[in-house]
C-alpha cells in the first residue's frame, strides 16, 4: 500500500490487531482529522459482530487541565458502546461557567484549570497537595533555572503554546490548550 503520509501507516496498525486478535474491547484516541478513518474502521468492526461508537470527545470535559480534542473509536463485542459521560464543563473562552443549579439539577463540576493541576492557587503560589499539613518550600536558589511552567508569581502566569500570533494563550485559572513539545515549544509569559 503506498501511503501519502508515512505516518498514516501507524494509525491504521491497530485495525490489523483488532482483526488478528478479535479482542471484546476497542478504544482507540487519537488527533481530529484521524476521526474519517477511525469511522472507516468502525465500519469494518461492525462487519465482524461489534458495536461501534466514533466522535471527538474534549478532555476537560473529563478532568483533563487541557482543552485537547481527540477523536475516538471505541468498539465492543459483547454489548452496546457509546462515549463516556463528561465528567466535568465544557470549557468555552467568554462564556460563564454554570455554578448553580437550574432545572436540570446539578451542574458538574467546572473544568480543571492549569493553577489546580499544578496545585496552585490563584496567585500563582505553589500549595502543598491534599492531605500535606507541611508548607511546600521550593527548593531552588532564585538564580536557578525556573521549571516549565512552575514558579511564584507576581503578576499573572499564562501559558502560550507557541510563539505564533494567533497561539492559544490561556492563564491560569483556565484549561491549557493543546500542549506541544519538541520544536512547537511552549513559552510560559
Amino acid at each position: 500500500v503506498e501511503w501519502e503520509d508515512e505516518r498514516s501507516r501507524l494509525t491504521a496498525e491497530p485495525m490489523r490487531w483488532a482483526f488478528d486478535l478479535h479482542p471484546r474491547w476497542i478504544a482507540l484516541e487519537q488527533v481530529p482529522p484521524v476521526l474519517p478513518l477511525w469511522q472507516h474502521m468502525a465500519m469494518l468492526l461492525r462487519g465482524r459482530g461489534y458495536k461501534t461508537w466514533t466522535g471527538i470527545l474534549s478532555a476537560e470535559e473529563y478532568g483533563v487541565a487541557q482543552t485537547r480534542k481527540r477523536a475516538i473509536l471505541m468498539a465492543r463485542l459483547d454489548g452496546p458502546v457509546g462515549p463516556p459521560a463528561p465528567t466535568h464543563q465544557a470549557y468555552v473562552s467568554g462564556r460563564a461557567l454554570q455554578l448553580e443549579d437550574d432545572l436540570f439539577g446539578s451542574p458538574l463540576p467546572p473544568p480543571v484549570s492549569m493553577a489546580q493541576a499544578l496545585g496552585w492557587d490563584a496567585e500563582g503560589i505553589r500549595m502543598a497537595p491534599a492531605g500535606v499539613t507541611s508548607t511546600m518550600v521550593d527548593p531552588r536558589e532564585a538564580t536557578d533555572p525556573a521549571h516549565t511552567i512552575t514558579g511564584k508569581a507576581t503578576a499573572a502566569w499564562m501559558l502560550r503554546n507557541n510563539s505564533n500570533r494567533n497561539a492559544c494563550v490561556r492563564e491560569l485559572d483556565e484549561p491549557a490548550g493543546t500542549i506541544f513539545f519538541g520544536q512547537r515549544a511552549n513559552a510560559v509569559d
